[in-house]
C-alpha cells in the first residue's frame, strides 16, 4: 500500500491448522522504500500463536506493533476440506452403440487441474440398456472442485464396455455449480464428442453436500473448550523409584510425563476458557483395588487450575500409588463422554479435548475402539501422547484412524476422525 497508515492486505496465506501442535507465526511491517527487504525501513513485528487467532471472537485478534500501532489478523478457514457430496447420475436417449443388445455404459469421473487430469470415480457399468441409473456415489468436495466453485474444472466421460475396447459415448464438462444448477432444474447434460454428435443425456437425480463440523467450526460458533487430562500409571511404566522409570522424579530433569503434560498442555490450554481442568488417572492400584479410572486429586471434584495445578496434582499423587495394570483407555473415554452428554443434554456450547498421556502398551484396544466410535457424534476431540522412547505404539496408530475409518464390534464406522496420536520426542 501507497501512502496509507490504516492498510488493509487482502491477500490470504494458506497455512494448516494443527489443533494439537503449537504454530509459531511472525508478521513483520516494512516501509517500502523500494531499496529491497534490507534496506527498507522495520515499522515493527509480532510473534503470536495461530490458536490465539482461531479462538478469539470471529477468529479475528489485534496485537500491538512496536514501538507504535498495531494489527489485525483474521483467520478464514477454507471451506469444504472435510465436506462430502452425494451424486447419483441417470442416462437417457442413449446412442445404441451394439448391433445384437443395447450400449452397456459406464461414466468416468475426471478432475482437470491446469494441463494435468486425474480421475476421481469410475461407476459400474448398466449392461443391455439405453436408460442407464447409476449406483449413488460419495465423493470429497474437494475431488469436485478447488477453491472456485464455478470453475469448469469436472469432466465427465461415457464409454460402451466391449470385449474388445470400449467405445466412447461422448463426455462433457462443467463446475460444481453447473452440477448443483442442473440438479435444481431437473436439466439434462449432453454428451457429446469432438465433432459435436450427440450420444445421449445426462441427468443428475441426486445431489446432497454433507458437512462435517471441524474443531474450528466449534470455535467459530462460540463454543467453550474444556481440556481434560489422564495419565497412564500402568506397570509397564516402570518402578518410579529406579532412574530407568518412565515416572521416575529426577529433580534436575523432567521426567518425560512431566516434560508431556507441558509442551502438549501449554499448547491445547490456549483453547481451554476457564482453564480449570479435570485431571485423571488409569493403571494404579489404590490401596487393594486397581483402578482403570480414577480422579487424580483423590477428591470428588476432579477439577485443578491450569497446567501447573496438573504438574502438582501428578507429583503428589506419584508416590502415593503402586503401579499395575492392565492398560485401559476405555474406562477413561466412556467416562469423559458421558460427561460430554450431559452437557450435550444441558444445550451447553461446550467442545471436550481430552488428552491421554501413555506409554501406548494398550490391553483392550476392541473396547476403546467401541468407545470411540461410540463417541463420534459429541463434541469432543482426543490427543493420545506417547511417552517412551521403547515403546511400541502400533494399537495407537490404529486408533488414530488415518489409514480409514475405525469400525466397532458390530461393524459401524466412525463418522468423523475424533483421535489423534503424537509420540512425544
Amino acid at each position: 500500500f501507497r501512502s496509507a497508515l490504516s492498510p488493509s492486505w487482502k491477500t490470504s496465506i494458506d497455512v494448516p491448522f494443527l489443533f494439537e501442535a503449537k504454530q509459531n507465526f511472525r508478521v513483520s511491517i516494512f516501509d517500502d522504500d523500494g531499496e529491497g527487504q534490507y534496506g527498507d525501513d522495520s515499522l515493527g513485528s509480532v510473534d503470536f500463536l495461530l490458536s490465539a487467532v482461531v479462538c478469539s471472537r470471529g477468529m479475528t485478534k489485534s496485537f500491538p506493533l512496536t514501538p507504535t500501532g498495531s494489527i489485525e489478523i483474521t483467520a478464514v478457514q477454507v471451506s469444504g476440506v472435510d465436506d462430502r457430496v452425494s451424486l447419483k447420475f441417470r442416462g437417457d436417449q442413449m446412442e445404441n452403440m451394439d448391433t445384437l443388445s443395447k450400449s452397456d455404459c459406464y461414466f468416468i469421473l475426471r478432475r482437470r487441474l491446469g494441463s494435468q487430469a486425474r480421475d476421481v470415480y469410475k461407476s459400474e457399468t448398466i449392461d443391455d440398456s439405453l436408460k442407464p441409473i447409476w449406483r449413488d456415489i460419495l465423493l470429497p468436495f474437494t475431488d469436485l472442485t478447488g477453491a472456485k466453485t464455478d470453475e469448469a474444472g469436472l469432466e465427465f466421460l461415457c464409454f460402451d464396455a466391449d470385449v474388445m475396447a470400449d467405445e466412447p459415448m461422448g463426455s462433457f464438462t462443467c463446475s460444481y455449480d453447473n452440477l448443483v444448477e442442473n440438479f435444481n432444474k431437473k436439466t439434462p447434460f449432453e454428451l457429446k464428442d469432438n465433432s459435436g454428435k450427440m450420444y445421449g443425456k445426462i441427468y443428475v437425480d441426486r445431489l446432497t453436500l454433507s458437512h462435517t463440523p471441524t474443531f474450528a467450526d466449534f470455535l467459530q460458533a462460540g463454543w467453550q473448550i474444556n481440556l481434560a487430562v489422564s495419565i497412564d500409571f500402568t506397570g509397564s511404566n516402570g518402578d518410579p523409584r529406579e532412574h530407568n522409570s518412565l515416572h521416575f522424579m529426577n529433580p534436575n530433569q523432567p521426567n518425560q510425563y512431566l516434560q508431556a503434560i507441558m509442551s502438549v498442555g501449554e499448547i491445547l490450554i490456549e483453547y481451554d476458557t476457564d482453564k480449570q481442568i479435570p485431571v485423571f488417572g488409569f493403571g494404579a492400584q489404590i490401596g487393594r483395588t486397581t483402578e482403570h479410572f480414577f480422579h487424580l486429586n483423590q477428591a470428588q471434584n476432579p477439577y485443578v487450575n491450569g497446567v501447573q495445578g496438573v504438574i502438582d496434582t501428578y507429583g503428589r499423587f506419584l508416590p502415593t500409588c503402586e503401579l499395575s495394570g492392565p492398560t485401559n483407555f476405555a474406562p477413561t473415554i466412556a467416562a469423559v463422554s458421558a460427561g460430554c452428554r450431559q452437557q450435550q443434554a444441558a444445550e451447553a456450547k461446550s467442545y471436550t479435548v481430552l488428552l491421554i498421556l501413555t506409554d501406548g502398551d494398550i490391553t483392550d484396544i476392541d473396547k476403546t475402539i467401541d468407545a470411540v466410535v461410540a463417541s463420534d457424534e459429541l463434541p469432543l476431540s482426543i490427543v493420545i501422547v506417547g511417552v517412551g522412547n521403547g515403546s511400541d505404539f502400533a494399537a495407537m496408530n490404529v486408533l488414530d484412524g488415518d489409514d480409514g475409518s475405525l469400525r466397532d464390534s458390530k461393524r459401524r464406522a466412525t463418522r468423523r476422525d475424533l483421535v489423534q496420536f503424537v509420540p512425544f520426542r
